[in-house]
């Protein structure tokens, strides 16, 4: 395919392709149509890797059923480090935000953004890696080559993670990405994580804008499933039952598609700046 098609995918699934490497909002696409076709099961795939963007539980749940004869995993990486984890999903098992331990020859650390000090187990900072894949530096760019390095050598992610007692990481938002509101931090995968569990709603992103009063203020964008609408409040009734009153959308956007660059990624500058005057409008506030 020279471009993403769910259901030439699913065809081939079916059928032919035995492995796939999907972003989260690739297979939601094909769980689309799967649903729409009558759920028939794809059993010529026999491993699936995803990657390159967070996604939902119930989403990967669900693809033990679309995929029933696939080994299903996550990976985690960046340019600069390469493949850092490895994680073999089990369905009676499955833990939010994890992207499993380190692949053979990585160590990965969990620091504090502005001091590269290594932080506890359980406590949220940026990750870091050295890697069996060598990242000697940006050309012609010295400057940048040392603000993506840590003074110890570990490459910078720009991710912010959390270190399990275990060994195994959780991804939880970009660096970048993390809003502050009120002076709490809010981290916008773990929102648009609890918004696509609605019945409603097919993605979610969230960015956060300028606030007078807050510093930040959180505001989602929608894209409901085909068929649906939904009610600005009760979708914030939905997020308060599950996250602190902090962390729930203080606006709300349905829009058609999220903006997205070549690997699936959601380009969160461009959604940024789709709120403006009339966003309030078009999907109420809060």
């Amino acid at each position: 395919m020279t471009a993403f098609e769910p259901q030439a995918a699913l065809a081939e699934y079916a059928r032919h392709s035995s492995w796939a490497f999907l972003v989260p909002s690739m297979t939601a696409a094909i769980a689309e149509v799967w649903r729409g076709a009558g759920r028939p099961p794809l059993e010529a795939l026999r491993y699936l890797l995803s990657a390159g963007a967070p996604g939902p539980m119930s989403l990967l749940d669900e693809a033990f059923d679309i995929f029933p004869n696939a080994e299903i995993t996550d990976g985690y990486g960046w340019t600069e480090a390469g493949w850092v984890t490895y994680d073999i999903k089990d369905r009676s098992a499955l833990v939010p935000h994890c992207v499993g331990g380190p692949t053979p020859g990585s160590v990965i650390k969990v620091v504090d953004p502005e001091t590269c000090e290594e932080v506890a187990d359980g406590v949220a900072g940026e990750v870091v890696a050295m890697s069996v894949v060598p990242f000697e530096g940006y050309l012609g760019r010295p400057e940048a080559t040392e603000a993506a390095h840590t003074p110890d050598g570990f490459a910078r992610s720009g991710d912010m993670g959390i270190m399990a007692a275990d060994g195994r990481l959780a991804i939880v938002d970009r660096v970048k990405d993390m809003i502050i509101s009120g002076g709490e931090n809010v981290y916008c995968a773990e929102v648009e994580r609890v918004l696509v569990e609605h019945r409603d709603i097919a993605e979610a992103a969230v960015v956060g804008l300028p606030d007078e009063r807050w510093g930040e203020r959180v505001v989602a964008a929608l894209v409901p499933h085909e068929g649906s609408r939904p009610e600005p409040a009760e979708v914030i009734a939905f997020v308060r039952d599950r996250l602190a009153h902090y962390k729930c959308p203080r606006e709300l956007m349905v829009v058609s598609e999220l903006p997205r660059n070549a690997m699936g990624k959601v380009l969160k500058p461009l959604l940024a700046q789709q709120f403006g005057p009339d966003a309030q409008t078009s999907a109420g506030s809060t």
